[in-house]
């Protein structure tokens, strides 16, 4: 179970004042294991925001499933697991793959995961999720053959190679296609895309490193797929200082488009992310509407501390420019971002956890806004309860 208190003035304006509110997830579980290799799990989850119910005798039935699957370890073949029904991603650093757990509701998928332990060093997933049903089942044999061709799928491979803390390599291939028919267009497949890419990282002795490229293809609404996203960042580790400071830099850029007319569709899209990483106030969760299909290059300095055992902190700056100039403004502006986190591990259950942020918005955000030009804040304190 969390709470999260937030206090939210990231809209530049700052006779508007903080909107202040404050979230409760509670989840519950349970793990039956009937047999050897085989097992179930159910978590349900409520998720809600104080006060929203208006009355305290109002019941807002907002519990939902958020969890729901069967584990079949060593199915058919010893190295082969397979897991059917309602279950959360969570690959790499979840940059396209996650759970998007700092969100109230998080992400959970229904479908097929199947696992193979190839080596020890080396595991395939391959999934199939099935992410919008169009056609409702029918009650009964139906006389009527209704083709099942609406459907919005989710399929694809991730290999994960960590022989050695060295060097850790991913590769993976996703499609995301959408079978719907589009009614101005009249085209039935209205998004056939694939996305493909590389995560490398690796840590020798304080030194670490990562890097991620990823490309994207196909079409949309009869528009071509032509885009990118690149990433690379190092950090030090200063171990042998009473404090342990970390200190990394590194830079982010997804692809972006100062052409939207020309039939060609170049900004990435981050498909199923987990957010905050693109600074920890979220200007940045959709790369089209949020850069206005420009893109994003993100420059970052991030320093990190360990005053005690239980309690950490740190300190990142984000530099945010658009990948592609804005030819209105002759800009590539968005602005500069400065976020201050701070936990504290109570104990193995219960941890404390605080932030405040403020970005210092340039042309093009303030644009977005409305022209306003105040800086934007932001801040939270959450406590996290688990068991």
């Amino acid at each position: 179970q969390w709470v999260r208190a937030e206090a939210d003035n990231r809209g530049l304006r700052s006779s508007t004042g903080y909107d202040q509110f404050t979230f409760l997830r509670t989840r519950f579980g349970a793990l039956v294991t009937p047999a050897k290799n085989y097992s179930g799990f159910i978590q349900i989850q409520d998720s809600r925001v104080f006060g929203m119910e208006k009355t305290p005798t109002h019941d807002s039935k907002n519990v939902d499933m958020h969890q729901a699957y069967i584990h079949a370890r060593h199915f058919i073949w010893n190295r082969m697991d397979i897991k059917l029904g309602r279950m959360e991603i969570s690959y790499g650093e979840e940059r396209l793959l996650g759970r998007s757990n700092w969100g109230n509701t998080g992400r959970s998928l229904d479908g097929a995961l199947f696992i193979f332990s190839l080596a020890d060093y080396l595991k395939l997933d391959a999934f199939a999720y099935r992410l919008n049903e169009n056609s409702p089942p029918p009650t009964a044999a139906d006389t009527v053959n209704v083709p099942d061709k609406e459907d919005r799928d989710f399929t694809g491979f991730y290999m994960t190679y960590s022989r050695s803390e060295k060097l850790n390599a991913d590769v993976y291939m996703i499609g995301d296609f959408d079978h719907t028919r589009n009614d101005f267009t009249g085209r039935k497949d209205s998004l056939n895309r694939v996305t493909f890419g590389v995560f490398l990282r690796g840590r020798n002795g304080n030194f670490s490193w990562k890097t991620e490229v990823a490309g994207q293809a196909g079409n949309n609404n009869g528009n071509t797929i032509s885009a990118y996203l690149m990433t690379g960042s190092a950090g030090y580790t200063f171990s042998h200082i009473k404090w342990k400071p970390a200190v990394s830099a590194g830079c982010d850029y997804v692809s972006g488009d100062d052409n939207p007319t020309d039939k060609k569709i170049k900004t990435f899209n981050t498909l199923f992310a987990s957010s905050r990483f693109y600074g920890g106030m979220d200007y940045f969760t959709d790369m089209f509407r949020h850069t206005g299909q420009l893109g994003l290059q993100d420059n970052m300095v991030k320093i990190r501390i360990n005053p005690l055992d239980k309690i950490s902190a740190g300190l990142d700056y984000h530099y945010f420019l658009s990948a592609k100039k804005d030819k209105t403004l002759n800009s590539r502006a968005f602005g500069q971002e400065f976020d201050f986190t701070a936990s504290y591990g109570l104990n193995k259950n219960m941890t404390f956890e605080a932030g405040f942020s403020v970005m210092f918005p340039g042309k093009l955000l303030k644009r977005r806004f409305g022209d306003y030009g105040s800086a934007g804040t932001w801040g939270y304190l959450t406590t996290l309860f688990e068991f």
